[in-house]
């Protein structure tokens, strides 16, 4: 799992949860920080437009890499969060990608869908049934988009909720960590 703009775990003043008994605090500690982006600093200043994508399918079955991106409703950051995309995709050369996020109209889930529409990549938006499932409906829809992604670009302040579970989530179903 990529995390991106996390602040360091000793600075959290808000616990982070551990997924499951079977992942210990120190291994939770190692996902994260593995992948951990201190500051805007951390990325490149200049990065590489990518090309348009050719391959414009919604289905998941259609992809080798499906990133999902989820984040705190109060990302505002678009200058990082394009860096971030941008250099994060790169190490996919070659191969379509799919992004998967959550159908919102702001943060970090709004960015990504814009950020696909303008530079012409495929972006699968999934919305929570709240007539089906209540209060559960989001945390419903993090199962389905943990379960369909190979990676997850996570936006996180260190408090929400709803990113938190996605990466919990994730974890638990080993999606590839970097």
């Amino acid at each position: 799992i990529d995390v991106v703009a996390l602040p360091r775990i000793s600075e959290i003043d808000k616990p982070l949860s551990i997924p499951a008994d079977n992942v210990s605090a120190d291994q939770f500690r190692s996902y994260v920080e593995l992948t951990h982006v201190e500051t805007d600093n951390d990325l490149p200043k200049r990065v590489k437009i990518p090309t348009p994508q050719v391959l414009k399918s919604i289905e998941p079955k259609d992809y080798k890499v499906i990133i999902g991106v989820a984040g705190t409703r109060k990302w505002t950051d678009k200058k990082t969060f394009h860096r971030v995309i941008c250099t994060f995709i790169q190490r996919f050369t070659n191969q379509p990608i799919l992004f998967i996020s959550a159908t919102t109209t702001t943060g970090a889930g709004k960015m990504i869908i814009d950020w696909c529409a303008k530079y012409g990549f495929p972006c699968l938006e999934v919305s929570p049934n709240w007539d089906m499932f209540g209060k559960s409906a989001a945390y419903k829809r993090n199962d389905a988009v943990a379960e369909n992604i190979t990676h997850l670009l996570a936006f996180f302040d260190g408090y929400s909720s709803g990113t938190q579970d996605i990466i919990d989530k994730s974890i638990l179903i080993d999606v590839p960590c970097k």
